[in-house]
């Protein structure tokens, strides 16, 4: 009787043993972290700041989070045409923010805020999207790029730096340069106008004095006199 209850016992845990050996292990917490980071494209990096270097720019060329805008705009007795100077050199994967078309076009006023809507369907058409980081930069240093900076500011989208030097700088420093019209893919903005804010404080004192003296709508009340 001992001899036959062994192999039962036996042959019973053989079949636990295959049951569990069947079972698939339960994802940890950790790997479903994670999938869903792998999900949402790639990781997301530290915010480098309202200024960024020509080198941290040059090492994030490629960085699908990164971009960048030439926000380029002469005075018009200098007769010099932005668009054309950005066809013929600017910084691998730049769009051309124009000043003069990017504003209300309802008054004779220039430069005004166009409303959200208006702002998110240019962004959007310039490839830009709501959670991206975006770089602005000019052909003369930190000038009309400040005016762009505190214009996306103004509208919620606070994910947005100068390059220090702008495209002088980068052309002084040998560094990679692109020709021709761009032709982003057409993305999703999204713009909200923030009222009476000081969109300038805790900036840079050149993004300050730049966003003033290209004509910022609403600067912190001491701004331009720095």
């Amino acid at each position: 009787m001992g001899s036959r209850s062994r192999p039962r016992r036996s042959r019973r845990r053989a079949v636990t043993v295959s049951r569990r050996g069947k079972r698939s292990p339960r994802p940890t917490a950790r790997k479903a972290g994670a999938r869903r980071k792998a999900a949402r494209g790639p990781a997301a990096f530290k915010n480098p700041g309202l200024v960024v270097s020509t080198e941290w720019l040059a090492s994030n060329l490629e960085n699908p989070r990164v971009r960048i805008v030439d926000g380029t705009w002469h005075m018009p007795q200098l007769q010099r045409d932005a668009l054309r100077e950005f066809e013929e050199a600017h910084v691998p994967g730049a769009v051309f923010f124009d000043i003069d078309a990017i504003a209300d076009r309802t008054t004779a006023l220039p430069h005004m805020l166009p409303t959200p809507a208006e702002f998110s369907r240019h962004m959007g058409a310039l490839g830009l999207s709501s959670n991206d980081f975006i770089v602005v930069y000019d052909t003369r240093g930190v000038v009309s790029a400040a005016r762009v900076w505190w214009t996306f500011r103004a509208f919620g989208h606070d994910r947005v730096a100068v390059l220090d030097g702008g495209l002088k700088k980068w052309k002084a420093e040998n560094r990679p340069l692109a020709t021709g019209a761009a032709t982003p893919a057409a993305r999703r903005f999204r713009a909200k106008l923030r009222i009476r804010t000081s969109l300038a404080a805790g900036a840079d004192a050149r993004v300050q004095r730049g966003a003033c003296l290209s004509g910022c709508i609403t600067p912190p009340a001491d701004c331009c006199t720095r």
